[in-house]
């Protein structure tokens, strides 16, 4: 399906993560506990309740600069509310890193439609770029609640291409698809978004040659092809059949931040991000509505 055609309302519960990604694009590692935000629920709740209604839709995705999960009781209230709203036509999604505890993990499974799991590759590779807060290993539990949400929904993987993985990308499908993985998307590692003036220094991060990428990814396809699962990336996302929008930012999809403003991209994180055209509407505290930007729209 054209990625055009994905109705979807995204929340974004919170900027707080329980991570420490080495190249993290929203930055979020480097977040202090007291610029830790959760999305207003009254915000959420009319961002979603106007989508549905303008574009009859069923559809809400939990994403974040951080981590969902970290916000759990806002995930059950607004599944709860948008079962109210459509009752079970709702399809919901999330994308998350899966370091939580096995009680998180049986609850997404039951209730998440669709669930995307970050992870990089091998233990020893995903450990290396994305280190817990508490944990510097924390890839074994990620794998035991991967089975657990298997059991129960669909479950596909999302990597980030790292230098070490980058030639090995049909190993790494041969590796997911031992787990029981049949639909894998990738990305190289790319700079983060600013989030306003200069980036904070975290040191240097070690990109990927992006035609070692195309060549690695085609020698994944292969591979995917022979063991029938999926694999695909950011960049063909939307081109799976003709279609006249390339990107996701042209079409109705409300990213709903936990700073109050509604964006049109996952890469629009907050209200002051440095890619202000994105960014159409805003939640009006006082009055308990969203003013929209039809200026922007």
């Amino acid at each position: 399906m054209g990625h055009w055609r994905k109705l979807q309302a995204t929340v974004y519960p919170t900027n707080r993560c329980n991570l420490r990604c080495t190249y993290c694009v929203a930055q979020s590692g480097i977040i202090a506990e007291s610029q830790a935000q959760k999305i207003d629920l009254d915000f959420a709740r009319q961002g979603v309740a106007d989508f549905f209604k303008e574009h009859n839709a069923h559809q809400i995705r939990f994403y974040s600069s951080g981590e969902p999960t970290q916000a759990m009781d806002v995930i059950e209230q607004m599944v709860a509310f948008g079962r109210n709203l459509v009752g079970e036509r709702l399809i919901t999604e999330i994308q998350t890193n899966g370091y939580f505890s096995e009680e998180i993990a049986r609850w997404l499974g039951e209730n998440i439609s669709i669930i995307w799991l970050s992870i990089d590759g091998w233990p020893e590779v995903n450990d290396q770029y994305r280190p817990a807060r508490d944990n510097p290993k924390p890839t074994t539990q990620i794998l035991n609640n991967l089975r657990i949400m298997q059991e129960r929904t669909f479950v596909g993987v999302r990597a980030t291409i790292v230098p070490e993985t980058v030639r090995r990308q049909a190993e790494l499908i041969e590796y997911f698809a031992s787990l029981g993985v049949k639909q894998i998307y990738s990305e190289p590692v790319f700079e983060p978004v600013r989030i306003s003036g200069e980036m904070q220094d975290r040191g240097k991060i070690t990109l990927v040659n992006i035609m070692d990428y195309a060549y690695g990814f085609l020698k994944g396809w292969d591979r995917a092809q022979q063991l029938d699962v999926f694999y695909g990336n950011s960049f063909m996302v939307n081109f799976d059949e003709e279609v006249h929008i390339c990107c996701r930012s042209c079409i109705p999809a409300p990213h709903l931040t936990t700073d109050g403003y509604v964006s049109a991209c996952d890469l629009g994180y907050y209200g002051n991000t440095a890619l202000q055209d994105l960014i159409y509407g805003k939640w009006d505290l006082g009055s308990k509505r969203i003013i929209y930007f039809p200026e922007i729209i």
